[in-house]
């Protein structure tokens, strides 16, 4: 059908790590997650990030960071509230609020980042601890 608009994707964040040192161009593909599947206080920072590093309305970064053989470059994916944006940014970062959005973005991204995670296992959380001999034949 030509001229029909999109199907939107809803809100959500992805990123794509590429380069450094332990960097698999196979095993490189985007992460995302959509926001209704994360806890709404996770959202909220995520979006409190994206707002300080002005991720919508934020020149393409020049491109002057220093080469290294390890530095990575994260494509952050958002979309929310009707704008949508893949920005670029390579190590080192040239402002603390976009290295502050990148840690937020992977928390997002994280197993540990799932809303109402503890509820799908069906057990209360357990603490456990393993004690273990200091040295060969000495007591625990």
């Amino acid at each position: 059908m030509t001229g029909s608009k999109p199907e939107t994707v809803g809100d959500l964040v992805g990123i794509t790590i590429s380069g450094g040192i332990a960097h698999f161009p196979g095993r490189a593909g985007e992460r995302v997650r959509h926001f209704a599947d994360l806890d709404p206080t996770l959202v909220a920072e995520l979006l409190t990030a994206a707002e300080a590093s002005d991720f919508f309305t934020r020149p393409v970064p020049n491109g002057t960071a220093p080469v290294r053989p390890d530095a990575r470059t994260y494509s952050i994916r958002l979309v929310h509230a009707d704008h949508s944006r893949v920005l670029t940014v390579p190590e080192p970062f040239e402002a603390p609020e976009l290295a502050q959005l990148i840690r937020t973005a992977r928390r997002c991204l994280s197993g540990r980042a799932r809303h109402h995670a503890s509820h799908l296992l069906g057990a209360p959380d357990v603490i456990a601890s393993v004690r273990r001999p200091v040295s060969p034949g000495g007591e625990a």
